[in-house]
């Protein structure tokens, strides 16, 4: 039996997700001049598009969690879908990264790629999802290329169905959560409706969304003359020794330009776009952003950290920060859309 037969056979095994993208990674891996790879996929509202699996080289093993889960930024990805409907397949070399999106041009720089591949996952015609895949020393044989393509045409129906079956989970996922949340949504409600400040609706809001969640901290950011300025935050009673070092530090330098070399809140706020750190002690080597590394070096223990924008008719106004303290705190793709729903 042929590697492809082979790979045929393990996927009528199996119907979930996860377990298909581990067969695509494992087959795609064992080709040793292959450095690395990941697989995005649409949500299911087609808004936007997260990695669903990847693989980097050891050297590069620093980003693993930075990269895993992560939501696309909307518009650049929009851009390289644009560019698979015209072209098929996206052949990137080193030489030629000014012909790439902002994003395409840090991976190329970042994880440093001397030639890699983009191509699309569709049904029925239609885009769902893409492979990217790199090199980070070989060019890419005819024979290594066309290996990659048979492999993603083996899996991409099977990838597909996995889908939509995750989308129906989430579905019921949803549906069970709705009754409790909804109970919860009530009570914060009635809460709100007893105030008259906005300073003190957006501390009850915080206190309720990191209760449901169990974060220990949040805060709010709302823009402002083309600044996002921290309007309220909420800390947990175990942390109150931070306290007066969080609100100067708001005070004084909390404040935000719109400039992505910011902030992760910035870069959340202008590529409207979520992110999902699961835990800040894996990132050691991994380059911060300086506003960021006082933030870190303030909260001490950072663990998880989610940074969801806040849209009003689809335009982005401001940035809700969510983060553990005390230890991270597992968040699947399905829970971190329910805090944007």
């Amino acid at each position: 039996m042929n590697l492809l037969e082979n790979v045929k056979e393990k996927l009528l095994g199996t119907i979930e997700l996860s377990e298909i993208l581990d067969i695509f990674k494992e087959t795609l891996m064992s080709e040793k001049k292959i450095s690395g790879f990941f697989t995005a996929l649409y949500e299911e509202n087609k808004t936007h598009m997260n990695i669903a699996q990847i693989h980097l080289p050891k050297n590069l093993k620093k980003f693993h969690t930075l990269y895993q889960n992560m939501t696309l930024p909307l518009i650049e990805t929009q851009k390289t879908l644009e560019r698979l409907e015209k072209e098929s397949i996206l052949h990137i070399v080193e030489k030629e990264k000014h012909k790439y999106t902002e994003t395409v041009r840090k991976l190329i720089e970042t994880w440093n790629i001397q030639e890699a591949y983009i191509v699309p996952l569709k049904k029925d015609g239609k885009i769902f999802g893409f492979h990217f895949i790199f090199s980070n020393t070989d060019s890419f044989t005819p024979a290594l290329f066309q290996f990659f393509q048979e492999l993603t045409k083996t899996c991409e129906k099977s990838i597909f169905n996995a889908l939509k079956y995750y989308y129906l989970k989430i579905k019921e996922h949803n549906l069970n959560e709705a009754d409790e949340k909804n109970k919860k949504l009530v009570t914060i409600m009635t809460k709100i409706n007893q105030l008259h400040s906005p300073e003190e609706i957006y501390r009850i809001i915080l206190e309720e969304i990191s209760l449901l969640f169990s974060f220990d901290i949040s805060s709010l950011y709302l823009e402002k003359n083309k600044n996002l300025i921290p309007v309220s935050f909420w800390l947990d009673k175990q942390f109150t020794f931070l306290h007066n070092e969080i609100e100067t530090f708001f005070k004084t330098d909390g404040k935000y330009q719109l400039s992505l070399n910011e902030s992760g809140v910035v870069v959340c706020f202008m590529q409207n776009t979520r992110f999902y750190i699961n835990d800040f002690q894996n990132l050691s080597g991994v380059p911060i952003l300086e506003k960021d590394k006082k933030t870190m070096d303030i909260l001490k223990t950072l663990r998880t950290s989610v940074l969801i924008p806040i849209r009003d008719e689809n335009k982005t106004i401001g940035v809700l920060s969510l983060a553990t303290l005390s230890q991270p705190l597992e968040l699947a793709p399905k829970d971190l859309q329910l805090f944007e729903s």
